[in-house]
């Protein structure tokens, strides 16, 4: 028969003397023809004259998967294993089935395959599959098989804790995805309360690490009606809405997440105030309510079942609170003790985190040469571990850190990275933090329409989630871009959403929050409010971090030279080579020198000469050059000497070049276009 249907060239004989269908040169791949009824019919006849035992070891066969070992075939076929074995090494003697080449054994054709599985009936389908089942999990079989062949034999029940298993084993394996799936399928496959519960308990807890918000929000409303149901003991109804205020806490919903928290059934027990405890704090943190959220944690960390992985997660969110507050130091140490306690756990992931949480503080400590290292393996570990929300902070971490070092096509890249990954960015906060990073790197890179483009959908996404810090932080990101585009209203909106006794929750971001307003007051020719905003920041050396210290002083000097104290705008200037001035301060700082020298009638040849050196060097931030460009021309305008004859022509090439990154916006552009008039 095979011979036969060579000759019609529906088949082909294969190297290792098995027969294959005819490889397509159109298709590049093997062509998939119909098999005629009277073929599969021959491959039957063959079966048929087979003893019975080996005619049932290949019926069983025709429904497992390749290869298949004769402990998993002989409970199926009622055999002993030496009885399957002898079967199966009869059917290989007449080329029916053949040795595989991973172990186990395989079909020498799909053909036998199909003919055999055409032949059975409903009722004997069943019956196979169902004892597939049983010889797969006697014979150790992984679960994901046991549970196929269950499923397959229409006992789906028998086969949750089959795929609940399989789902585990995948999570071990990194493998989130996949886990995800074995878990939503056992939930197809009509679960006890009691099952659905932990399973959703997974799918929720997975669902955040692949923020999955489509999948978290099914099982949030799933464990809630569970909770509200008679089926659960009250244990169990307490872990759901644990679950559930985690889900609304980190899904924009903090006060629902808060109420859930304060109906919890009581007692509950150690471990469930563990996590109810790590739940409040990370819910007050993003409030803004730092202090609460603080001492909240440290009371937390002395309960009795605070211990192991609840710990570890307490821990990450009080970091989190310390650095958010500004206290490095404490965060720095804390970070450390989570890294150590996750080491301890065996908790890949946990370590992850916190050696991003370090990353992240050193950082801001001025230490980028630890810094780099510590996000860069973060990123590593995360894509091992399939924790596409923590690659996503780390790079967006390495964003700040290369744009604060001058690298900015780097910033970008590593932007574009983790925006790009999959599943796709669905979650508000971490869509408008990638937004802002997007800001921040089209800005040194003279994009401003990429910029304006990615600034717009961030607002609305911040304004919606209304979570305090985001907004704060993105107002950093924007407001210059804002005032350099005439976007008041747009501006405006942010800043009607912050309040002065949000911001002083924020000691980090304060200072940056209100040095960037400060900056954009200026733009807008507000002296008066840029003087009242600087006033805010009441002591310099208060300013966590080198970086917004030194900006801080810049934005001074900016201050008193638009009150026309170039004396004091000197002063304040800090120097070229100070600690935390990076390349956009250092074209800030000259802006300012060059402006206030220039009052005298002359620049100095030192200003001259690193106002020329920094505009030609490779990583320029082009908009902290517009500020230098323009001064330069200013003072070529009003006949200062000293200064280069190109300047006026070199400042309306760059305002140029900025100006077409608008093109695709004429609003924006002509109010850039005026501004820099």
């Amino acid at each position: 028969t095979l011979r036969h249907l060579a000759e019609q060239r529906l088949l082909e004989a294969a190297p290792d003397g098995t027969w294959q269908t005819p490889f397509d040169e159109a298709t590049q791949d093997y062509r998939e023809l119909p098999v005629p009824a009277s073929v599969l019919d021959a491959v039957l006849a063959r079966v048929q004259r087979l003893p019975g035992a080996a005619a049932r070891v290949l019926e069983a066969a025709a429904l497992a998967a390749e290869p298949f070992a004769p402990a998993l075939l002989a409970p199926a076929c009622a055999l002993s294993e030496l009885d399957t074995v002898l079967a199966i090494e009869h059917a290989v003697q007449v080329h029916l089935l053949r040795e595989h080449e991973s172990g186990g054994y395989a079909f020498a054709h799909d053909l036998v395959r199909q003919a055999l599985d055409s032949a059975l009936t409903p009722t004997r389908r069943n019956l196979v599959h169902r004892r597939l089942a049983l010889g797969a999990e006697a014979a150790g079989a992984p679960p994901a098989t046991v549970a196929l062949h269950h499923e397959a034999c229409g006992e789906a029940a028998r086969a949750v804790g089959h795929r609940m298993a399989a789902g585990d084993a995948a999570q071990r394996m990194h493998a989130l995805v996949e886990a995800l799936g074995h878990w939503q399928q056992a939930l197809r496959n009509q679960p006890t309360p009691r099952q659905a519960l932990a399973l959703h308990l997974r799918i929720a807890a997975t669902a955040r690490s692949l923020t999955d918000i489509e999948a978290g929000n099914a099982s949030a409303a799933a464990l809630q009606a569970l909770a509200q149901g008679a089926l659960l003991s009250a244990e169990e109804r307490a872990d759901a809405l644990i679950c559930v205020a985690r889900h609304c806490v980190n899904n924009h919903r903090v006060p629902e997440g808060l109420a859930l928290l304060d109906d919890l059934p009581e007692p509950l027990s150690a471990r469930q105030q563990a996590q109810q405890v790590t739940v409040r704090v990370d819910a007050l943190r993003r409030l803004g309510r730092l202090d609460e959220a603080v001492a909240a944690a440290r009371d937390g960390l002395q309960l009795p079942g605070m211990q192991g992985a609840p710990r570890a997660t307490l821990l990450a969110t009080l970091v989190q609170s310390e650095h958010r507050a500004g206290r490095l130091v404490p965060a720095l140490e804390l970070a450390d003790a989570l890294v150590a306690l996750c080491g301890q756990l065996g908790d890949a992931p946990g370590v992850t985190r916190g050696e991003y949480l370090r990353g992240v503080i050193l950082f801001e400590m001025n230490k980028s040469a630890d810094a780099e290292p510590a996000l860069l393996s973060s990123v590593l570990h995360a894509a091992r571990d399939g924790s596409v929300g923590m690659q996503r902070a780390a790079l967006y971490a390495l964003n700040v850190l290369y744009l604060a070092q001058g690298s900015y096509a780097r910033a970008l890249e590593v932007t574009r990275q983790g925006w790009e990954l999959t599943p796709p960015i669905t979650a508000r906060d971490m869509r408008a933090m990638y937004r802002s990073a997007f800001v921040g790197a089209h800005l040194a890179l003279g994009e401003l329409g990429s910029a304006w483009a990615h600034s717009v959908p961030a607002c609305d996404d911040v304004l919606a989630a209304n979570e305090p810090p985001l907004v704060v932080y993105l107002a950093v990101c924007t407001l210059e871009l804002f005032g350099l585009l005439g976007e008041s209203e747009r501006a405006g909106a942010l800043l009607a959403a912050i309040s002065e006794p949000m911001v002083a929750q924020m000691p980090q971001a304060a200072a940056e929050f209100w040095l960037s307003l400060a900056q954009y007051e200026l733009l807008a020719g507000d002296v008066a409010a840029a003087a009242r905003t600087l006033a805010r920041v009441t002591d310099p050396y208060e300013v966590v971090g080198p970086q917004t210290r030194s900006g801080h002083a810049v934005s001074c000097a900016e201050l008193a030279l638009a009150q026309g104290d170039a004396a004091g705008a000197l002063a304040h200037v800090p120097a070229l080579d100070a600690t935390g001035v990076n390349c956009e301060l250092r074209l800030r700082s000259l802006a300012v020198r060059v402006s206030a020298e220039a009052r005298s009638g002359a620049l100095t040849s030192d200003t001259v000469a690193a106002a020329q050196g920094l505009l030609s060097s490779d990583n320029v931030h082009a908009v902290a050059a517009l500020h230098l460009h323009r001064a330069l021309a200013a003072a070529h305008r009003a006949g200062v000497k000293g200064v280069p004859d190109s300047a006026a022509r070199e400042a309306a090439a760059h305002i140029a070049a900025l100006g077409r990154s608008l093109q695709a916006y004429s609003v924006q552009q002509a109010a850039f276009m005026r501004l820099c008039a």
